[in-house]
């Protein structure tokens, strides 16, 4: 899998709401994040509707919340993370 965050920069990024480690999210949930922004079904927690595909995602270490990466640039806001909860089926790595 290429990375869309170098590893030394991940290494530092942290979630803006808990401080916990990130991580990557792998193909499948990638797919699936682009698939449901493609059908209008993805919202930030803030509810705004996120209607243009991302390049990657960086999920919370308890796999709860995504930040998505747009142009190659993680947005690390707290409200506007996504609820992993409907993706719990796909795999996160």
């Amino acid at each position: 899998m290429q990375r869309v965050i170098d590893l030394e920069l991940l290494q530092l990024l942290c979630c803006p709401v808990d401080r916990s480690p990130l991580h990557e999210a792998g193909p499948d949930l990638l797919n699936a994040i682009n698939e449901a922004i493609q059908k209008n079904a993805l919202y930030t927690l803030s509810g705004r509707p996120v209607q243009k595909q991302v390049h990657g995602v960086l999920v919370r270490r308890d796999n709860s919340v995504g930040y998505l990466i747009h142009d190659f640039i993680p947005a690390l806001i707290g409200e506007e993370g996504v609820d992993l909860a409907p993706f719990e089926r796909v795999s996160l790595s």
